[in-house]
């Protein structure tokens, strides 16, 4: 202890140095972990970068550009894909007021477009906004899905009178947020959002025939926007469509009346008979058959013969009216993320430049 005390600085020197020395050489063995590590990685990657350079095709500057044009051929379809997808005019902002002057307005339209297509609607026929049609005040957060409905049947309405239904029977659509479904007007499921969008669901009655079904399935095929027909019903229809009543063809003409020759008294002479070889060239023979050609006769032959009855029209085939249910969902894509902005270059020093890295 005294000795310690005699060589107090020797003895601190001393345990530094180990301290020091144990230090180091847990550096060293850090050192020599990390340098394994790193070398596993190189020869990792120089393995991968020669079995790149062995297979085909070979990353070279022209692959990489064939590879180049390949993705913008891949976007040039993704743009055709998405053209079918169009999506929907942009719902005007209004507030209760304006809604209600804005929804009055479209059934008004809906209705005289379905007479000058000449398609039959039940009366105050609302088209699934019999709920809102009588309301004051309105939320605030329902009038946007509202007004994206709206259109929506618009376009659903502007197939269906290109199809020249008979009769719109019913149509039903999905509750939106805030809205208390209390008539026969919704469905029971609602829109579903997905990683590709929205889709909503509807629901149309009609009554029609064979050919005006054909009409619809092609006008939503040809639709520029996403109708999907999930299901659809066919049922004959238990109330009949308005008859229209059959025309009769109207009652021929009477015939004109026709002229006829006042009988001629027979020659008392045999030898003046007409018959007679010795009186065929008589000139009184000759003036009787020019006066008979001369005089009128009628179109529908010999007296004795009635004029043909017109016959009216026969029925081959008889249709029954149809009674259809068909679902379509409305698909509405999102809009596609914005490219990355490319960086920009910045002023180095000594004049360089370098690239600014893009925000994050």
């Amino acid at each position: 202890m005294a000795w310690i005390k005699r060589n107090l600085y020797f003895v601190i020197t001393i345990v530094v140095g180990v301290g020091v020395t144990g230090f180091c050489g847990y550096l060293l063995y850090s050192t020599l972990e990390q340098n394994k590590t790193d070398r596993d990685k190189y020869f990792g990657d120089k393995g991968n970068l020669d079995n790149l350079q062995k297979k085909s095709p070979f990353p070279d500057q022209q692959n990489i550009q064939a590879a180049a044009a390949d993705a913008e051929r891949v976007r040039a379809f993704l743009n055709e894909f998405r053209k079918p997808f169009a999506g929907f005019p942009q719902a005007p902002k209004l507030d209760d007021r304006q809604f209600k002057e804005y929804l009055q307005k479209s059934i008004m339209q809906f209705g005289i477009e379905a007479s000058n297509a000449g398609v039959g609607l039940p009366p105050n026929f609302n088209f699934a906004f019999a709920q809102q049609i009588n309301v004051l005040n309105y939320s605030s957060d329902s009038i946007a899905p509202w007004l994206q409905e709206l259109t929506e049947i618009k376009a659903i309405l502007h197939i269906l009178y290109n199809a020249k239904i008979n009769y719109l029977e019913k149509i039903k659509r999905p509750a939106v947020a805030g809205e208390e479904p209390l008539n026969d007007d919704y469905l029971q499921v609602g829109t579903v959002t997905n990683t590709w969008g929205l889709v909503t669901p509807y629901m149309v009655n009609f009554r029609g025939f064979s050919a005006e079904i054909a009409n619809v399935l092609a006008g939503i095929a040809a639709s520029s926007n996403c109708f999907i027909l999930k299901t659809i019903y066919v049922t004959p229809s238990r109330e009949p469509l308005p008859q229209i009543a059959d025309l009769q063809p109207p009652a021929p003409p009477p015939p004109p009346p026709r002229y006829q020759l006042p009988p001629t008294a027979e020659p008392a002479n045999p030898f003046m008979q007409p018959n007679n070889p010795f009186m065929q060239n008589d000139p009184r023979n000759r003036f009787r058959e020019r006066r008979q050609e001369m005089m009128p006769r009628s179109q529908y032959g010999p007296a004795s013969q009635a004029p043909p009855p017109l016959a009216g029209p026969v029925t081959i085939l008889t249709e029954t009216p149809l009674f259809v249910t068909i679902y379509i969902d409305v698909v509405k894509l999102k809009a596609p993320e914005a490219p990355a902005p490319a960086a920009a270059p910045v002023a180095g020093p000594a004049g360089r430049t370098r690239k600014k890295p893009a925000e994050r």
